[in-house]
């Protein structure tokens, strides 16, 4: 049995699967700080705390290397 989930253009079905990433990440120290600096970003879409961090999601790929300018900091 086939299930249609979505409808939309190619290239915006596309996006919905490329665009978008999740990003794992471990700290021990200031992890609230750092959680309240990423949620403070508008294309963060998500951050989701787990056993050692947490794991942020990103509504765009290309904002990669922010996240990375933010955590460098901590």
């Amino acid at each position: 049995m086939e299930k249609i989930i979505n409808i939309d253009t190619a290239e915006n079905l596309k996006k919905l699967i490329i665009d978008r990433l999740i990003i794992d990440i471990v700290i021990k120290e200031n992890k609230n700080q750092l959680i309240k600096d990423l949620n403070s970003n508008n294309f963060v879409e998500k951050v989701i705390p787990n056993n050692n961090g947490f794991m942020v999601h990103i509504k765009n790929n290309k904002y990669y290397p922010e996240i990375f300018e933010i955590v460098k900091n901590y």
